[in-house]
Formats: structure tokens, sequence, C-alpha cells
């Protein structure tokens, strides 16, 4: 089974934490994680073959200028590394 893109919602009672992944075209894999937390962390680990092409985390703040979204978004060929990332935005 082949899926084109996977969008999940997660209720941790403190907050909703947001997944959405898609496979691109050239075979790698978009994926985002979305949360209003303004300290996101981000954990991937995959087989020996995969290699961890880049990794971009952002902070996107509301319309009152408030920390709002800590965005990930990592590509990678599906063919690991292991790629812990973490970045605290005020």
């Amino acid at each position: 089974m082949v899926v084109e893109a996977l969008n999940q919602s997660i209720e941790t009672g403190m907050e909703e934490i947001r997944v959405h992944a898609e496979q691109l075209n050239d075979g790698f894999l978009n994926f985002g994680i979305c949360s209003e937390m303004t300290t996101c962390q981000v954990l991937l680990q995959q087989s020996e073959e995969m290699k961890i092409t880049w990794c971009h985390i952002r902070a996107v703040v509301d319309v009152l200028g408030r920390p709002d979204l800590c965005s990930s978004r990592t590509s990678f060929p599906p063919c690991s590394n292991f790629l812990h990332h973490h970045q605290s935005f005020s």
C-alpha cells in the first residue's frame, strides 16, 4: 500500500501536535511536525541505508507576535543516520 500523504493530529491534553508526511516525486519524503509549543524536538531514526539530506526548524508567530508554531521539515531518500535536532525559540 502506497500512501501519497499522511496527516495526523495528536492531542496530548495540553496541546495539539500536527504531523504531515508526503512522498515527493524524486523519492524523497517531506516530513513536518507542527506544535503550539515554542520548543520543538525532532528525533528520526531509520535503517542504515538512509541518509538525512537536510533539516530545517523555524518558528512562526501569530497575529499578536507570539511564538505560535514550531515546524520541522526533513527530506531524505527512501533508502540511518541518526538525527537528533533540538532547538528552542523564545
